[in-house]
């Protein structure tokens, strides 16, 4: 099917109230209708989303949200600078007392299906509440067997972590709420002021009853375990491979040695595991040199719920 003919399906997909999945440059998106009520209640209840969570408003222009929210001179600005982009803005509503979240992705399809549409599209992330976003179309495919779903599918995400948010609905008080790859710097070096960061806890879980044990290069060096017993799945960077004898073993997914590839893949690489035959994954942390390696370790301890168990002490 070409290009057009994709629009075209997924446009028509979102008038009937259906859900569309859609690309972006961060994870898998699910959407639907922002006016179509029963479209939002299906997809409330299809990813199991408490209803308290409001979804964000996918657009195509800043001029999409003008006519919703209130922009100040410091939202425009960085919306210039980042939009399309992995980030998204929390602002006060013009018509109602609440604030929205505005995301414009950055992925040619899906932008265009939002200007053909002519109107935002309410989304998410396009997996089960709880459970880690997803990468690649065929993953998100195994969260939703439905069949009133069209699946817009646009490859590999160029980024492969969720958006960061940021909160600009409180004059100048603005503040990350979620990490993502725009990081504060980024953020302030653009703005010329400072922000706060109130990331709030933020936990992922797997499938199956699997637990994730933390360690690092030197902890891999100098253990004596069973590194074949089948139980076990090592998440470890390349180098550490080649220092360690894990290098020629099944169980072992190699993580790239360059920082921003290693987060790209890193979901993908989690979701890959079969959470059926393996009770532990052994996750090696990187040590935080530059930013990308401080949020590679942030989302591995999102997963383990933030435990770090000494392999010595199994």
């Amino acid at each position: 099917m070409n290009e057009e003919a994709l629009i075209e399906k997924s446009i028509s997909a979102l008038k009937k109230g259906d859900l569309l999945i859609y690309p972006t440059e961060t994870v898998y998106g699910i959407g639907v209708d922002s006016q179509n009520i029963e479209g939002l209640k299906k997809l409330y209840k299809i990813k199991n989303r408490p209803i308290h969570k409001p979804l964000v408003l996918n657009v195509s222009s800043i001029d999409m949200v003008s006519k919703l929210a209130y922009i100040s001179e410091d939202t425009r600005l960085l919306m210039e600078y980042f939009w399309p982009g992995p980030i998204t803005f929390i602002l006060k509503s013009i018509s109602e007392e609440k604030n929205i979240g505005f995301r414009m992705p950055d992925n040619s399809l899906t932008l265009k299906v939002i200007e053909n549409f002519g109107a935002p599209i309410s989304g998410t992330s396009a997996n089960i509440s709880g459970l880690l976003a997803s990468t690649n179309i065929e993953k998100t495919k195994s969260y939703f067997p439905q069949t009133d779903i069209f699946f817009l599918d646009g490859g590999k995400p160029s980024i492969g972590i969720e958006s960061t948010i940021l909160d600009m609905s409180s004059y100048e008080n603005y503040k990350i709420i979620r990490h993502g790859i725009i990081s504060k710097d980024n953020i302030e070096s653009t703005l010329k002021k400072t922000i706060s960061d109130k990331q709030s806890e933020i936990y992922y879980s797997l499938a199956g009853n699997i637990k994730f044990l933390l360690t690092s290069m030197s902890q891999l060096k100098e253990n004596k375990y069973n590194y074949t017993n089948d139980d076990y799945i090592w998440l470890v960077r390349e180098q550490t491979t080649k220092k360690t004898n894990l290098s020629n073993l099944k169980n072992v997914i190699v993580i790239s040695d360059d920082s921003q590839e290693a987060l790209k893949n890193l979901y993908d690489n989690i979701n890959s595991i079969q959470t059926d035959r393996v009770k532990f994954i052994v996750a090696e942390m990187r040590e935080p040199l530059i930013y990308a390696d401080k949020l590679f370790n942030e989302k591995i301890s999102m997963l383990a719920h933030r435990t770090y168990i000494n392999l010595e002490d199994l």
